[in-house]
């Protein structure tokens, strides 16, 4: 899919959310967040056999969400155990809103990568990621546009786009003096032209996965050598759009308290041959300030 077509199609799309959005003015007082996620990715290992294994992370993460659903969050990612370190910061500026008609997201998220690192090299550093829920349906139907590009180690400029669509039924109970319980499993449709390594929240298949490299097809005509040791991409050819798993997928919202606990899982079925399946696992905790 041409990256022009996929940003006026994701313009469409955010414009819609707001205005969907603007029909609903009920929020929740403006509050600061602090707290962390938790989750895997790859890393390289030398030393090792199989040199590739994946990682535990914990990323320390402080929000500001806005009343009327403005919000800015940043967030540092630390490696774990062998490899332990700071390997990435984000800043996402978006926007959120939630009711009894239809669940909304936006934001935009640069990526700081460490240069010493040695995770995967992603020449992705900008990402724009857009979805909608609407809730009023048994079965709910959910679209996410997602974007993200940057300029690989000749500088030139790159891009990667996912399209995600399906359908999703949510369970919400009240706990008696133990807080509130929403379970949102879905089975989604994913497509993408998955060209490049990257933590783009469509793609978490690729950005989570010790088998990434068997999903980005479409590899780089020359290779050099980052700073950590790990490859990176100095020329590529971007995959054609087309689909690429099929996910099933659960998530979890517990509110307690001033507390916030968000699990969240998926397991992956590709649609081409040569991929294998993979499973994705997620955790966020806050505490509102």
């Amino acid at each position: 899919m041409p990256i022009k077509p996929f940003l006026l199609l994701m313009v469409f799309h955010l414009s819609f959310i707001f205005f969907a959005a603007a029909q609903n003015d009920a929020s929740p007082a403006s509050s600061f967040r602090i707290g962390f996620q938790s989750s895997t990715v790859p890393v390289t290992d030398y030393s090792a056999t199989d040199s590739i294994r994946l990682q535990l992370y914990i990323a320390p993460q402080l929000s500001y969400i806005h009343k009327s659903g403005l919000e800015i969050k940043a967030v540092t990612y630390f490696l774990t155990g062998k490899s332990a370190g700071n390997f990435l910061t984000t800043i996402s500026p978006g926007y959120e809103k939630d009711n009894d008609k239809l669940y909304t997201e936006v934001n935009y998220t640069r990526f700081f990568y460490n240069r010493s690192t040695p995770i995967p090299y992603s020449p992705i550093k900008n990402e724009l990621y857009g979805n909608i829920r609407l809730k009023k349906k048994l079965l709910q139907p959910l679209l996410t546009l997602n974007a993200g590009w940057g300029k690989d180690s000749l500088s030139s400029s790159v891009f990667d786009v996912n399209v995600l669509a399906g359908l999703a039924h949510e369970f919400s109970v009240e706990i008696k003096n133990a807080g509130s319980l929403s379970l949102l499993p879905a089975i989604i449709l994913n497509a993408g032209t998955n060209s490049y390594f990257s933590l783009l929240k469509g793609s978490p298949y690729i950005g989570n996965s010790k088998n990434y490299k068997a999903v980005i097809h479409s590899q780089s005509r020359g290779r050099g050598r980052g700073s950590s040791g790990s490859s990176t991409s100095s020329s590529s050819t971007p995959n054609p759009f087309e689909l690429s798993q099929l996910e099933g997928n659960l998530y979890a919202y517990y509110s307690i308290g001033r507390f916030i606990i968000e699990p969240e899982t998926s397991f992956f079925i590709p649609l081409h041959s040569g991929n294998s399946t993979s499973w994705y696992f997620h955790l966020s905790v806050n505490f509102r300030l």
